[in-house]
């Protein structure tokens, strides 16, 4: 069973042509040498149809490249406009002479007419079918790509399919029905013998998923590969995901309800989205979850759920899983003092109710954002150079080291009841300060260049000088007068209340 894709998640109906067309040549402005321009790598950087119509008349070769893409790059399938769209796809048959495989939905294939629809070698079906239009019998042997909703009363033709290379279909709680397992067999059957078929993307609920892949096992798939996408992945179906060993499956975590589990689960992580991981922290202990965040392509990764026993002392690296982005740590709770190294590449670090963590490197670190809401035994951060924003909640943080000395944009501290001071630095521009009842001082926050302020029952804090950028001050259950120049505050346009 395979549980994860070495590449990046690519958007499987990207529009940008990825094949090697023709070019036309420029004169280099700098050298009198001939540049090479394909035609693939200019179209992305055009906002539409009219936009390649003018460029077209920069040279011929340009057009005569046109005649070579082998499918349609503009089609609008965001414009809310019918009309729009019906009018941009009519213009991309007419245009790009040698498309082979044009990407639309259903919806825009009923409108085109029968000599639009003669032109086209093959479609690309964007979108899931909910519906059965009168010419889909006639486009079926062209369709390479197709997508629907389970639905008994919807009669498809997809044994007229012969050119199709990859189905995606949507249970859509439709599993209990009568008829279901005959339904789904006679598709199943017909995918065996398609000459082109490599690809089957099914979607389905957590209670569905043994069901599905009882289907699935009665079938050799010696040429395709199955996609199961899960949603609502609740614990009592994780031993079944587990124990299939198939080769060509491979299991897909779309949403689940593990993230506040206190059950001892060590499973391997699953796909919680595109490029993301989302697992239990018992896992942090399996040797093979270092070579999984070094291996593959990740951007996020959550962790989350309780250790409730003592373990061995250990340390997690994830110094060299340098395609992480943002990793956020969820009810992590370690008995002992666990150091995590983390990757120079995180932009976003989120702890939420963790303990007993060390972040080695924090200060190493690339982040632009964290956040540290109810970790019990932080007391202190020194904080990476390049933090922009910074959040933390209900957390007894006492000192923030180096907070001067960074280019810090916003902060925002709630509920850290053993904080006394703090120096803020000059680029500072908003400031929220709620239930901090032992904040006495906030120094240099008159050179700073505080836009938005927002003070709520900070009760024993002192006086204040507040830089003349201000322009929205608000302050509710705090001292009076703790404000001392708020009178010449020219930009000021928001109220105070007391």
């Amino acid at each position: 069973m395979k549980l994860f894709r070495k590449d990046s998640l690519v958007h499987t109906h990207s529009p940008i042509p990825q094949i090697a067309s023709p070019c036309f040549e420029k004169i280099k402005a700098t050298t009198p040498h001939l540049e090479t321009v394909y035609l693939m790598n200019v179209i992305p950087y055009f906002n539409s149809l009219s936009d390649v119509q003018k460029f077209v008349f920069v040279s011929r070769r340009c057009y005569s490249a046109t005649k070579r893409l082998k499918m349609n790059p503009f089609y609008s399938k965001k414009e809310p406009s019918t009309k729009i769209r019906i009018e941009s796809l009519r213009k991309e048959v007419k245009y790009f002479m040698g498309i082979e495989t044009f990407l639309c939905d259903l919806e825009m294939v009923e409108k085109l007419k029968e000599y639009q629809m003669n032109k086209i070698s093959c479609y690309a079906i964007y979108g899931k079918v909910i519906y059965t239009i009168p010419n889909l019998l006639e486009i079926a042997p062209k369709i390479t790509e197709f997508s629907f909703y389970v639905d008994l009363d919807l009669q498809l033709p997809i044994k007229k399919m012969e050119r199709l290379k990859t189905l995606r279909i949507d249970m859509n709680g439709n599993s209990e029905m009568m008829f279901f397992d005959e339904y789904m067999s006679g598709i199943f059957e017909c995918l065996q013998v398609f000459q082109f078929f490599h690809q089957l993307v099914i979607e389905c609920n957590g209670s569905e998923v043994k069901k599905v892949v009882t289907l699935i096992q009665k079938y050799p798939w010696q040429k395709a590969t199955v996609i199961i996408k899960i949603f609502e992945l609740h614990e009592e179906y994780i031993s079944y995901v587990q124990s299939v060993k198939e080769k060509y499956l491979t299991f897909c975590c779309q949403s689940n309800d593990l993230k506040e589990s206190l059950v001892h689960l060590i499973v391997p992580p699953l796909y919680d989205g595109p490029n993301s991981l989302s697992f239990n922290s018992e896992v942090l202990q399996q040797p093979m979850f270092l070579n999984i965040s070094e291996k593959f392509y990740l951007k996020k990764m959550s962790c989350f759920g309780f250790l409730l026993f003592p373990l061995p002392k250990i340390d997690i690296n994830l110094f060299k899983a340098i395609s992480l982005e943002e990793i956020t740590f969820s009810s992590t709770a370690f008995t002992e003092t666990v150091s995590i190294i983390l990757p120079i590449s995180l932009k976003t670090l989120i702890l939420k109710s963790c303990s007993n963590l060390l972040l080695a490197n924090l200060d190493k670190i690339c982040a632009s954002c964290l956040v540290v809401d109810s970790c019990s035994t932080i007391q202190s951060l020194f904080l990476p150079s390049s933090l922009t924003y910074l959040e933390i909640r209900s957390t007894p943080i006492k000192t923030l080291l180096n907070l001067e000395t960074i280019g810090l944009a916003s902060l925002s501290l709630v509920r850290c009841e053993t904080l006394e001071t703090i120096t803020v630095p000059k680029t500072l521009t908003a400031l929220s300060v709620y239930w901090c009842d032992s904040l006495t001082k906030i120094l240099k926050i008159e050179q700073s260049k505080l836009n938005n302020a927002d003070f709520f029952h900070c009760t024993q804090l002192g006086e204040l000088i507040l830089p003349p950028s201000v322009h929205s001050l608000y302050s509710t259950f705090c001292p009076k007068d703790f404000i001392t120049n708020k009178t010449k505050l020219s930009l000021l346009s928001s109220k105070m209340f007391y």
